[in-house]
């Protein structure tokens, strides 16, 4: 300003004391010219009402509303507005599914036929899992293969894909093909050589080949991919081989094609969970990784494809088809039967504004920096300090089942119910605990819901644990069953009540679901700072959901209750 010269001087003053270049409120109206909004307005769409839940305490407030107002309506049936809310919620539960695949066994999607008509659920079945191969990779270590058993399982299955898959060596490792070939004979030569490793070491690729046949089984059933597509993968060699290119997440299969995984900007999470791309990781890391990744993409696809049928015959998307659709904001793709499909979002109808709905069934998109996620190391450490503490299952024993009495309805004397689950659940006498355990059901602060708990089943599964592991997988096992213990009462009053196998377990699962999640950067910032701020969150929606029932009424069923409800 000291070098300026006196006719810019006055410029200045003009433009300061100008009302041409001050915007007022017109005398006439105007269908063409709008107001901006102000800082109070922004302020209110972003802290309450619909517009405050969907970005602070749950994405999904929007679409949840839609399909409760579509099913007042009389637009969907109490089925149709219950499975879409069922799989639109259980998108979120990537954790538990693969939990299930890795301890367990393959997760499908199972039907049941009920009075309010045939109704669809999540649900695991002992079968061949992860557990089961690291029990043989141990045996192989004990048979003298020892820390290099892992590696030489992997190099094994690695060679046999390479082996059926043209050019597949220099695929595998393009820097020295012939220096990969000889490690996988070598090592070939070397099991050879050790009849009882190798037993072994054939015992766990036959499981993992189960292994990954179930989890191929899954994103077929969640049409994710063709089930023609499927049974030609089931029919060769694999191995987890991820590859980002042009921001898009692929998962490379034995021809050398590629699965559309997703999206690394729409998805920021994906990377996150991919880690290193460049090489192939030990097999236990890999099929961790590729089971949460795999898990992700059904889960999502299934629920995008239920709740964009349930806005279409409610009124809120104008257009659904065949095809990856026009381009715009107000577009939801996803697959049926590995197509491509589409539907466009774009009505407000009953007054909840549609960009509400697509902004939560796209996800969070928000890229957590990485100063922000070492600055909450602290707060995974105290996360995971109380959970382990003694306290923590004492407190839940205590607040849960007296929320569970006072805001869900639980019949029976609160306290002494979840105590007397609980005993049941530490003696292995629970098959309501099972139930929801393998329904994807069961939320609890052990998890953190993200890339993360890749690394805690890793550490379970892995072997040769020392007895410090064990005993803090002692601790978080104890944890869960914890929190388990108020939900598997709220199942088995549901359960008692008449509803069917799949509401009761929803409706566990939504008694305090910490998988909730809302838009804000800010509050995506804040979760991953402050231990259990998505616990005090929930509370909050319940809550608002609560009093928004109470001052805004909206057309129920007249059948009994649902998790809408």
């Amino acid at each position: 300003a000291l070098y300026m010269p006196a006719q810019k001087f006055e410029m200045v003053d003009k433009l300061n004391t100008a009302s041409v270049f001050r915007t007022k409120a017109p005398a006439v109206s105007s269908v063409i010219v709008g107001q901006e909004a102000n800082k109070l307005d922004s302020l209110k769409g972003n802290l309450f009402g619909l517009g405050g839940r969907v970005q602070l305490v749950d994405r999904l407030a929007a679409a949840d509303a839609a399909i409760v107002a579509g099913e007042g309506a009389g637009k969907l049936s109490s089925t149709e507005a219950f499975q879409a809310q069922y799989f639109m919620r259980l998108a979120d539960s990537t954790t538990q599914a693969a939990g299930q695949f890795i301890t367990t066994g393959p997760v499908s999607i199972v039907s049941e036929n009920t009075a309010f008509g045939k109704e669809y659920r999540y649900q695991s079945a002992k079968g061949p899992n992860l557990v089961d191969m690291s029990e043989h990779l141990e045996d192989a270590s004990k048979a003298g293969l020892g820390a290099d058993a892992e590696r030489i399982l992997t190099v094994q299955v690695a060679g046999e894909r390479a082996e059926a898959t043209p050019n597949g060596w220099a695929r595998l490792l393009s820097s020295d093909p012939a220096a990969a070939k000889a490690e996988y004979l070598k090592d070939k030569a070397t099991l050879a050589a050790n009849p009882e490793a190798k037993k072994s070491i054939d015992a766990a690729k036959a499981v993992y080949k189960q292994y990954n046949n179930g989890l191929i089984d899954f994103i077929v059933q969640c049409g994710f991919i063709t089930k023609l597509e499927g049974d030609r993968l089931k029919k060769t060699p694999f191995i987890p081989f991820y590859r980002i290119e042009n921001n898009e997440v692929k998962l490379f299969t034995d021809k050398e094609s590629s699965i559309r995984i997703g999206n690394i900007k729409e998805n920021p999470d994906l990377q996150r969970m991919l880690g290193d791309e460049k090489t192939i990781l030990p097999i236990l890391t890999s099929a961790v990784q590729n089971t949460f990744m795999l898990s992700r993409a059904g889960l999502k696809n299934q629920a995008t494809h239920k709740t964009a049928d349930a806005m279409y015959k409610a009124g809120f998307a104008s257009k659904i088809g065949k095809g990856s659709g026009p381009e715009g904001a107000d577009v939801v793709r996803y697959k049926v039967d590995g197509d491509d499909h589409f539907a466009v979002i774009d009505s407000d109808t009953f007054g909840i504004p549609a960009h509400l709905i697509v902004k939560g069934m796209e996800g969070i998109k928000t890229t957590i920096p990485e100063i922000v996620r070492m600055m909450g190391i602290p707060a995974n450490w105290v996360r995971k300090f109380v959970t382990r503490s003694p306290a923590y299952p004492v407190r839940q024993l205590i607040r849960d089942p007296l929320n569970a009495a006072i805001v869900g309805g639980v019949d029976g004397v609160p306290v002494l119910n979840a105590l007397t689950t609980l005993a049941k659940i530490r003696a292995g006498r629970s098959p309501a605990e099972d139930a929801l355990m393998r329904g994807l059901a069961i939320s609890s602060n052990v998890y953190t819901g993200d890339e993360k708990d890749m690394q805690k089943f890793l550490q379970d599964i892995s072997t040769g644990r020392g007895k410090w592991d064990k005993m803090l997988g002692m601790l978080d096992t104890f944890a869960l069953q914890s929190d388990a213990a108020t939900r598997v009462t709220i199942y088995e009053d549901a359960i008692k009540k008449g509803l069917s196998e799949a509401r009761s377990q929803y409706r566990a699962l939504e008694s305090q679901n910490f998988s909730r999640r809302g838009l804000s950067p800010s509050i995506q910032v804040m979760n991953t700072l402050i231990p259990f701020f998505n616990a005090p969150c929930w509370n909050f929606t319940r809550c608002s959901a609560i009093c928004s029932a109470s001052f805004f009424p909206i057309a129920r069923r007249n059948t009994s209750p649902s998790p809408s409800e």
